[in-house]
């Protein structure tokens, strides 16, 4: 399914981009985008360790691929937090844990930490299980340790963040759902959901009117089948 959204995305950058050509006086272009490109294209961190390195990168879990500690754990109330301490705010999620690793060097630099990882997450796993993620992430955040919730589809749905961002817009009467998954782009200007979305070929007719078809016109188009309507 990522491969699918996120080919439909190249596919409207690579539109957006040949509109851009065309309007500039240098012709249109034809726009070519493949599932499997997508997600080789998303691979870039991983390709780059490989030429870099000669090893085939593995499967990390939540870990990330180039800095420790930067992955999920799970505290005492079962519940999920990601955190990415990088070598800014090492010393700060030390002392927010109350752990001492100064003098081990598997943990002194930051590369270290990453190859001493597994190692790491350990001694850090065992340390969110003795609280709750909620009172965990306060601290954290107190001290300036990016951190947040994995939270579930219900928990993201009611999130203060995305409910301020209009992520999830709920009206039954406006849009034929109780709730729908709005378009990330937020800008002047920029098309958020208004409404349902239509039936097949029920704007057809503004839409042609809006780019300047005449209503005999549209009416010939329909009746030799070029376009259809609802």
């Amino acid at each position: 399914p990522v491969g699918d959204l996120g080919t439909g995305m190249w596919g409207a950058i690579g539109v957006l981009a040949a509109l851009h050509r065309a309007r500039a006086g240098h012709g249109g272009a034809h726009i070519d985008v493949s599932l499997s490109d997508t997600i080789a294209g998303w691979s870039l961190w991983e390709v780059a360790d490989y030429v870099a390195t000669g090893e085939a990168p593995a499967p990390l879990g939540t870990a990330h691929r180039l800095t420790a500690p930067y992955e999920a754990f799970t505290c005492g109330d079962g519940a999920t937090l990601v955190i990415g301490a990088t070598e800014r705010s090492w010393k700060d999620l030390c002392a927010v844990l109350g752990i001492d690793l100064a003098g081990d060097p598997r943990f002194e630099r930051e590369s270290a930490r990453f190859a001493y990882r597994a190692e790491l997450a350990a001694i850090l796993q065992d340390r969110f299980v003795t609280a709750p993620r909620d009172a965990w992430i306060a601290r954290l955040r107190e001290a300036g340790v990016p951190c947040g919730p994995v939270n579930d589809i219900p928990q993201m749905l009611g999130d203060p963040q995305y409910r301020e961002r209009g992520m999830f817009p709920s009206d039954a009467d406006r849009f034929g759902h109780p709730c729908i998954v709005n378009t990330p782009v937020v800008a002047d200007g920029a098309p958020r959901a208004r409404r349902r979305a239509p039936g097949i070929g029920e704007d057809t007719r503004a839409l042609l009117a809006e780019i300047g078809v005449d209503g005999p016109e549209v009416e010939r188009l329909l009746r030799e089948r070029v376009v259809g309507a609802a």
